[in-house]
This record gives structure tokens, C-alpha cells and sequence, in this order.
């Protein structure tokens, strides 16, 4: 009952991943692997894949992912039916401030949900106070290295194409627009998986990101609806939020000069 796309470049990934897919699912499902070498935009590619998606429930997973957790895929459709979420993601945030470059701020860590497994390294946030009690929390955006949705949210809100997104930011993107919606965002502990790439900030990624930001300007910040924050915590956060922009801001714009 679920598409998986992905956007593949290496066959021997892929076929790690769908070996991965094939032993922990759990539940009747199709891959659909769009051939990308740097042709598309992510976005594009996600976008691609979904039109041949002949199920009602669609995953986009980065290929160079493992999955550790057995039956994945009913606990993924249950919990979207049960909460009536829209969209799932396994690392992301209950708060997006004005100046975001991005889901993942460092001083945001207290409103930071999540847990993979990265490479050899663990990344874990510092916060679990509602993850104690439940296997998902709700959350404003997520990461793109797992989104799990349904058909009918990803038709009303699918991956946009902008030329300025090409393998960065399509999740930051995907997440502000489905809060423009007003959709139900959630991250969830199931699946745990390794993910063995640790990104890469380079200038794609700040351009990428900054002209989401630019786009959402109007909707930023974005805060969860069980976050309380008054105006002087905010007004903190957006600063730091400035500073954090600033710093790539000026960093790679000396690049350019060199």
C-alpha cells in the first residue's frame, strides 16, 4: 500500500536500500526509482516518480538509507490514519524562526525532535519531554532524508520546482507550504534508520534555503501550536536566527570575491 521514490544515482545504494525495504516493511508496497544524475532537481525527480505511484500512501527516502525497524510501514499508515497527519518525518522542529536557513537550527535544540542514525555517528536532539510518552510529536517542518505521505495531501501540496532548489531546501519548502495549508506535520521515532551521508553546506545549500525563506517571508515564523514562546523569547530566537543567516550570508559571499 506504498510507493517508496527515489531518486537514484548509484545502483549498488539502491540495491542495499531495496534489500533493506524489501526484509522491514511490512506491508504491501512498489519502488519507483528515478534515474537522476543531476539532470532534475530533487523536487522534480520526487515529482516524477510520484505520477507513477499507483498507491495511496507515498515515501521519498534518500537511497543511501538503511532501515532498523521491523514493519515500519503499517505503524506509518496507522499512525496517518489515526492522527489524521499529512505529512511524516523522522527529524525536524517545532519551531521555524524568522531568518531560517533551513528545518535545523543549533540553538533551536529545544525544540528539536527526532533520532537517526548518521553514518557511524549518532545525531540525536537533546529534547525528548513528549517523545517519552508517544512515538510521534507534532512538528512545523521536517528533513528530507524520509517524508511519508498520503496521496491526497501530496496533490494538493506537491514538491515545488524552483530553479533556485535543485538538491537543497526542497524539504524546508515542502514544509512551509503544507503549513500555508494549514496540514498536519509529525515526526515519528518509526522508523529508525542509518542514513550514510552527512550533507553538505555549501553555497547551493544557503541560496536554496534563502530563497525559501525569501518566499515564506510573510509566514515566518512558524511555531507549533502546543509551543508557547512570548515576545521576548521570539524576539531572541529571530535574532539568533539573523546572526546564524548573516554569518553564511557573509561567508559566502567572500567565496564570491575570491
Amino acid at each position: 500500500m506504498i510507493s517508496i521514490i527515489v531518486s537514484t544515482y548509484n545502483q549498488e545504494n539502491l540495491d542495499q536500500l531495496q534489500k533493506s525495504i524489501a526484509t522491514t516493511i511490512g506491508t504491501e508496497y512498489e519502488i519507483i526509482p528515478v534515474v537522476n544524475n543531476r539532470q532534475y532537481s530533487l523536487a522534480k525527480a520526487y515529482n516524477l516518480g510520484a505520477k507513477l505511484a499507483k498507491y495511496n500512501y507515498l515515501c521519498f527516502v534518500h537511497e543511501d538509507v538503511l532501515f532498523e525497524t521491523l514493519k515500519w510501514g503499517e505503524v506509518l499508515i496507522k499512525t496517518m490514519q489515526a492522527e489524521k497527519a499529512d505529512l511524516i518525518g523522522l527529524m525536524g522542529t517545532k519551531v521555524v524562526p524568522r531568518f531560517a536557513l533551513g528545518w535545523y537550527q543549533s540553538f533551536l535544540k529545544k525544540y528539536l525532535r527526532g533520532h537517526i542514525i548518521q553514518g557511524l555517528n549518532s545525531w540525536q536532539n537533546t529534547n525528548y519531554t513528549s517523545f517519552s510518552k508517544s512515538t510521534f510529536e507534532e512538528v512545523v517542518a521536517v528533513d528530507g532524508v524520509f517524508l511519508f505521505t498520503s496521496r491526497h495531501t501530496f496533490n494538493k501540496s506537491p514538491f515545488a520546482e524552483n530553479k533556485n532548489i535543485e538538491f537543497h531546501a526542497y524539504d524546508f519548502s515542502m514544509s512551509l507550504q503544507t503549513a500555508t495549508k494549514k496540514f498536519k506535520i509529525l515526526v515519528s521515532k518509526v522508523p529508525l534508520i542509518t542514513h550514510f551521508s552527512s550533507g553538505n553546506i555549501d553555497k547551493s545549500w544557503f541560496t536554496s534555503n534563502q530563497s525559501v525563506m525569501k518566499k515564506y517571508n510573510k509566514l515566518l515564523p512558524v511555531i507549533s501550536s502546543d509551543v508557547h514562546i512570548d515576545k521576548f523569547a521570539l524576539l531572541k530566537l529571530n535574532t539568533l536566527s539573523f546572526i546564524n543567516y548573516l554569518k553564511y550570508y557573509l561567508r559566502f559571499k567572500v567565496l564570491d570575491k575570491k
